[in-house]
C-alpha cells in the first residue's frame, strides 16, 4: 500500500495512516471524494473491495465532460495522473483449475495440482507462444526506491463438520493453512501466455477427439462387415469359420494401437508439459479417502490494498476402486518362466567365482611363475605346464634320436 499523500493535507495523512480506504493509494483524493465514492448506489464500504470496484466503475457524464464519481472538481492533469496510475494498477481476475496431470479424474492419494490463473480484468490474455509483458514497478510517489510487486498465494483446508458439535456462527467450517507461495508480477505476466496456449490446446483437443471417436466407430463398423464377409465366404465354401483368427488380428491391431502416438495423445502431452512449467501453482498429495473436499486460494498483494482475491473450490474426490484393473497379455504370462537379467548375472557370476578360485589355488607355486589356467575343450579347465615339466620334455626330445 503506496499513499501519495499530499504533506499540505494534515486530515489525509491521518487518514492514511488510519486506513481508513483504500482509495487514498490514488493521487489527489481525500476524504471528500472517498465520500462521494460511498453515495454511489454501487460503491462498496468495504475496505477490501472499494478499490476494485471503482476502478471497474463506469464513468460519469456531465456537461459534456467524462470522469468517474469524485473527479469532478479536478482539473485535466490531476484526471491525468489517476488515469496512468490506474493502468499500473494490477486489477486481476482470479481462476483456479484442479486436477491431476494427464488424467481425467482425481483419484485417493493422487498427486493434486491446483492452478490460479491471475490475469487483467477487461484485457484479453495474449496468444500462446507471445513473448510476456515485462513487469513495471508499483506506483510507489513516496518510496525511497522501485518496488518489485508480489504477491502471496494461501492454499486453505477445510476441515471437515464435526456432526456433534453446532455449527458457527459464520457457517464456515475450521481452515488450516495447508501451502503458501511468493509470486512476483513477472510470474504471474510470464504464466498468461502459458495459460493462453493451453486453452488454445484444449479446443484443438476436443475437435481432435471428436474426430477420432468417428474414425473408431467407422473402424468397428469396417472391422464388423469383414468378419460377416469372411462367415459367408466360408459358409458358401462349406468350412467351418475360424474366429480365433479374427482375434488373433485384434490382439495384434491393439498392440500395435498402445505404442501409437494418437493425436490427442500428443496435445494431452503438451498441456501436461505447459502446466508444469506455470510458476502459479499448487501441487500435494491428495487425501486417502473418497469424498468431497473443500479448499481455498487466496492471492494477497503486498503493495496495494482492496485488489486481494480468494475463491474456494471443491474437489471430488474417488476411490481407487473406480482404476482400471490391470490384466496380464497371455503372452506375458511365460515372461515369469523364463530366466531375468538378474538371474543371468547370478549364473555368469558363480561361472567367474569357479574360475577365480582355481586361479587361487594354482597360483600357490613357490616360484610364482605360473600363468592363469585357460578354458579349453569346451567346459574343462586345464593348467599350463610348469618351467620344470617344459625343461624335461626338452630334455626328453633330445635324447630321442631317430635313426635312418
Amino acid at each position: 500500500m503506496w499513499y501519495s499523500s499530499n504533506d499540505s493535507s494534515k486530515s489525509r495523512k491521518i487518514e492514511a495512516n488510519k486506513l481508513q480506504s483504500s482509495l487514498l493509494q490514488l493521487p489527489h483524493f481525500t476524504s471528500r471524494e472517498i465520500n462521494e465514492n460511498k453515495r454511489s448506489k454501487t460503491g462498496a464500504f468495504r475496505r477490501e473491495e472499494e478499490m476494485r470496484n471503482y476502478l471497474r466503475g463506469d464513468k460519469l457524464e456531465r456537461d459534456g465532460e467524462s470522469f468517474k464519481r469524485g473527479q469532478k472538481d479536478f482539473n485535466q492533469q490531476q484526471k491525468d495522473d489517476i488515469t496512468s496510475v490506474e493502468k499500473l494498477l494490477p486489477d486481476l481476475e482470479l481462476d483456479v483449475h484442479y486436477g491431476v496431470d494427464g488424467e481425467d479424474q482425481v483419484v485417493a492419494e493422487d498427486l493434486i495440482t491446483v492452478d490460479f490463473q491471475m490475469s487483467r480484468h477487461g484485457i484479453p490474455l495474449p496468444k500462446g507462444g507471445d513473448e510476456a509483458e515485462k513487469a513495471q514497478p508499483v506506483h510507489s510517489a513516496h518510496y525511497p526506491f522501485a518496488k518489485e510487486e508480489k504477491w502471496w498465494a494461501y492454499l486453505l483446508y477445510h476441515l471437515p463438520q464435526d456432526p456433534k458439535k453446532p455449527k458457527t456462527k459464520t457457517g464456515i467450517n475450521s481452515q488450516r493453512l495447508l501451502m503458501t507461495q511468493v509470486i512476483t508480477a513477472q510470474d504471474r505476466l510470464d504464466s498468461e501466455p502459458i495459460y493462453a496456449e493451453i486453452i488454445e490446446l484444449l479446443s484443438e483437443l476436443k475437435i481432435v477427439k471428436e474426430k477420432e471417436s468417428k474414425e473408431d466407430e467407422e473402424k468397428l463398423i469396417q472391422e464388423e462387415d469383414i468378419k460377416k464377409k469372411k462367415q459367408e465366404e466360408a459358409l458358401a465354401k462349406g468350412e467351418e469359420y475360424d474366429s480365433d483368427d479374427d482375434t488373433d488380428d485384434e490382439e495384434e491391431e491393439e498392440e500395435d494401437r498402445l505404442f501409437e502416438r494418437s493425436e490427442s495423445t500428443i496435445i494431452e502431452d503438451k498441456i501436461v508439459a505447459l502446466r508444469k512449467s506455470l510458476p502459479t501453482r499448487f501441487k500435494f498429495r491428495g487425501p486417502d479417502a473418497a469424498g468431497t473436499y473443500t479448499f481455498t486460494v487466496i492471492v494477497k498483494s503486498d503493495s496495494y490494498m482492496g485488489l486481494d482475491h480468494s475463491k474456494t473450490v471443491n474437489i471430488e474426490i474417488a476411490g481407487k476402486e473406480v482404476l482400471p484393473e490391470f490384466k496380464l497379455h497371455k503372452k506375458d504370462v511365460g515372461l515369469d518362466k523364463e530366466p531375468t537379467m538378474f538371474d543371468l548375472m547370478h549364473g555368469l557370476d558363480q561361472m567367474e567365482d569357479e574360475n577365480d578360485d582355481f586361479n587361487d589355488d594354482d597360483s600357490d607355486d613357490e616360484d610364482g611363475d605360473n600363468e592363469p589356467a585357460k578354458m579349453i575343450k569346451g567346459s574343462k579347465i586345464v593348467p599350463d605346464k610348469t618351467k620344470e615339466e617344459k625343461k624335461e620334455e626338452k630334455k626328453d626330445e633330445e635324447e630321442f634320436v631317430i635313426l635312418d
